[in-house]
């Protein structure tokens, strides 16, 4: 008798995926997959589709006034770009970080969804929260 091919369900490491991070305070990181789709650019552009409210980085060579550096990663394998501008600009404010799948398009776009990382703004109320030692 020969093998049978087990047909349930696998899993994919992350890592061999592309996908981007939205972190608070303005951070969007790639993994090793996606920042390799796009060239392993030294620097990005920022889009942005409302549309569709996608959110798309193109690579570039660092020559255009508005492409952000890319930042590379000290221990493990994330990009950082420093977005908060574009962030604001998007309206996009995560409490928390928030890993979204990444799809390279055919014309070149590396985009992911803005939606799946949208939570409430945090209040003024629920940051100025203190603990108060007496």
């Amino acid at each position: 008798m020969g093998f049978t091919t087990f047909t349930g369900k696998g899993k994919v490491s992350q890592g061999l995926r592309p996908n981007m991070a939205i972190h608070p305070h303005g951070r969007l990181s790639l993994n090793m997959a996606a920042f390799q789709s796009i060239g392993k650019p030294l620097a990005v552009v920022l889009h942005y589709d409302p549309d569709r409210d996608l959110i798309g980085v193109t690579p570039s060579d660092g020559s255009e006034p508005y492409a952000y550096p890319v930042i590379k990663p000290t221990a493990g394998n994330r990009w950082a770009i420093a977005a908060t501008a574009y962030f604001k600009e998007i309206d996009l404010h995560p409490d928390k970080a928030v890993t979204i799948p990444a799809t390279l398009q055919a014309d070149g776009y590396l985009t992911c969804s803005a939606e799946l990382a949208r939570r409430p703004k945090r209040t003024d109320s629920a940051s100025d929260e203190r603990i108060e030692v007496v």
